[in-house]
């Protein structure tokens, strides 16, 4: 933006600040879809947007409680300016957002318990190493690493030297990616702050197989009105990357032993059945 830009824009929110302050508009968000990456997301969001009983922020990743929030960037927003992102709520049942960053990094689950209370909670999770390729390929032009078992070594040598904290918030680099497909610490802090009656966890499959029975479900658990709609397809990775990527024994093998454990941990804290993943392998 220059800066005949950045005045518009200024003039533009002025004008949302006015009215927001004139007609008491203090919309804040009862829903939140925490991720993972790379799971059925962005159809998630398509699907609840254009749901007459809800209204999504027009920007699917706002990312406030990760890395835009003012208590950990100081060139962030504040908590008010966060609720701008709502302003255009009306008198639909639920307000929300879905942005993927929150469900790994540790602090996000506590900060939207403190800032918005008791809320409802949508995770979305995917065969780890299914989940890890395709965020692999959806961001090859930012790590530009052609090789995807280099791509893997590297990450798996800084979680050996248990640096990934070093990495956390660059959201293109291999630990980064498998982290992300690491569920259990996550879901366990939302069940933690939230309860399990307020967390839905779905799966990817179930999303692309049986889309109508999940869709269903979503509309139980957030209490609004069941209508047949169809569930969009999205963000898919491009047709010249749909090529077979094949991970050698050995990378194979220390992924699935992270996994493996992950997956038996979620398991036994959710009653989810989801070991059986990696079986195929």
């Amino acid at each position: 933006m220059d800066s005949k830009d950045i005045e518009q824009f200024i003039l533009k929110f002025d004008v949302a600040a006015l009215h927001k302050q004139r007609n008491k508009i203090l919309n804040q968000p009862n829903l939140i879809g925490v991720g993972a990456g790379r799971c059925g997301t962005t159809s998630l969001y398509q699907y609840l947007a254009a749901h007459k009983d809800v209204y999504m922020s027009p920007v699917k990743e706002i990312n406030y409680f990760g890395i835009r929030n003012t208590e950990k960037n100081k060139y962030g927003i504040t908590f008010r300016e966060y609720l701008y992102y709502f302003m255009g709520a009306e008198s639909q049942k639920c307000i929300g957002e879905i942005s993927p960053i929150y469900l790994g990094l540790p602090e996000c689950a506590s900060l939207i318990n403190e800032k918005l209370g008791n809320i409802k909670i949508l995770i979305t999770i995917r065969d780890p190493i299914e989940r890890m390729i395709s965020h692999y390929k959806h961001h090859l032009d930012k790590h530009q690493i052609n090789d995807l078992n280099e791509y893997c070594e590297k990450g798996l040598k800084i979680l050996r030297d248990h640096e990934e904290k070093k990495y956390q918030l660059n959201w293109f680099h291999p630990v980064k990616n498998m982290t992300q497909s690491l569920y259990f610490e996550g879901v366990k802090r939302y069940i933690q702050q939230f309860g399990k009656e307020n967390v839905l966890i779905i799966t990817y499959d179930q999303l692309k197989k049986h889309s109508k029975v999940v869709l269903k479900e979503i509309n139980q658990f957030l209490a609004i009105e069941d209508v047949e709609q169809e569930l969009y397809k999205a963000n898919s990775s491009p047709k010249d990357r749909d090529q077979d990527f094949q991970l050698n024994r050995e990378v194979m093998k220390e992924l699935l032993e992270k996994f493996n454990e992950d997956l038996a941990k979620l398991d036994e804290l959710t009653g989810l059945k989801t070991t059986h993943w990696l079986e195929k392998y």
